[in-house]
């Protein structure tokens, strides 16, 4: 991964897909929050959510990879929901944290799970956020489309969006339908 001097985030000399939906898709709810907040609180609540995520997302790694979590008590309720929904649907993995790419489409990024839950094969991104947005799905099927054609996914793969609130750790699922092929659509 790399970062250009326009701030937007590479992988395999592609763009990111979250790099391309943020920079190209309007947020309206975030754009009123800006204009309701000093840059010092939107500095300070960037940062502080953005750490969060990552290291939740570590411990999350190191969960799916038999490895014991590492992670400090401001998560602990994230990390223990993401367990306890971890073993209450019967989750597999087979990627975790894994690169995609698609030459076709031009864009690459981080896939946070391809395997069965339920044993149902999807690919999953996980949130700690306290919102979902719609371009988390855009995200997921981008980053299926990339793993289709980087990982010779089955197209048949569903597409799960998995948000655990900072909050209080609640945990909702997101099911996404698809689509074969998107010169179709």
């Amino acid at each position: 991964m790399k970062y250009d001097e326009d701030g937007w985030r590479w992988y395999d000399n592609k763009p990111s897909i979250t790099t391309i939906l943020g920079n190209t898709i309007a947020n309206p709810k975030l754009a009123n929050w800006y204009k309701k907040n000093s840059a010092n609180k939107i500095e300070k609540v960037m940062v502080t959510t953005a750490d969060m995520g990552t290291r939740a997302h570590k411990a999350f790694e190191e969960i799916l990879t038999g490895q014991k979590p590492k992670y400090d008590d401001d998560i602990r309720h994230i990390v223990l929901s993401f367990i306890e929904w971890k073993e209450k649907n019967n989750v597999k993995p087979l990627h975790v944290e894994q690169n995609v790419t698609s030459e076709k489409y031009g864009f690459a990024g981080i896939l946070d799970f391809c395997g069965y839950v339920d044993g149902k094969l999807v690919i999953a991104d996980w949130k700690t956020s306290n919102n979902y947005k719609i371009t988390n799905g855009w995200q997921m099927g981008a980053q299926r489309l990339a793993a289709m054609e980087s990982l010779g996914l089955n197209p048949e793969c569903g597409i799960l969006g998995v948000q655990i609130s900072r909050d209080k750790g609640e945990v909702k699922t997101f099911e996404y339908q698809h689509i074969r092929e998107v010169e179709d659509a």
